[in-house]
This record gives C-alpha cells, structure tokens and sequence, in this order.
C-alpha cells in the first residue's frame, strides 16, 4: 500500500500548490480544493492505520480514499498528476479486490 501514501501524498502536495500559487483564482475555491484533497488522504492514512486490526474496513477506506485522484488523470498535460491518476486507478482496483477478499465476497 504504499502506492496509496504516495498517491495521497502527491494529491496533498498538488493541493498546497495549487493553494500558494500566485494565479488568478479566488483564493476561496483554492482553499475548497485544499480540503477537498485533504479528505480523500485522511481516508487513506486511516485506512493504512487499520491494515492489521480491520483489514475489510481498511481496504474500501483506502479506495475510497484513492477514488477522487483517478480525476487527476484529466491533467494529462501535467505528468505528475496524469501518474496519480493512472496509479489511483490500479489501487483502487486492487483495494477493492482486497476489500472482497478478506470479506469473502469473491
């Protein structure tokens, strides 16, 4: 899982760029976009931090986590994030293989 902490963290750090760039933006939808990305990598700490004690629980809080940075795959002309997007979508995938797994969905 340690796909889903770099993907949390690249999301977190694009969040803070784009929150201290000197664009155009109202600094108001900067400051949404921050804890709309901040949200998705508590949810992957979390379930990082539940690996051993709640392995189902765990599993879908990391993909649910990973989720919104699939949408990072629409920057394609900026590759850090098209890369996010790429590796969000196989964690997510594996996580929910994962999560089924260990709760004898498959």
């Amino acid at each position: 899982m340690v796909g889903a902490a770099l993907v949390a963290a690249t999301t977190e750090i694009l969040a803070i760029g784009n929150l201290v760039s000197h664009d155009d933006g109202a600094f108001a939808s900067k400051v949404v976009v921050f804890v709309a990305a901040t949200i998705p990598a508590a949810l992957v700490v979390g379930g990082l931090a539940l690996r051993r004690r709640r392995p189902v629980i765990a599993s879908a809080a990391v993909a649910a986590g990973c989720l919104p940075g699939c949408a990072a795959l629409v920057f394609w002309w900026f590759p850090p994030a098209a890369i996010a997007g790429l590796v969000s979508i196989a964690i997510v995938g594996s996580a929910a293989a994962d999560a089924a797994r260990s709760h004898k969905l498959a």
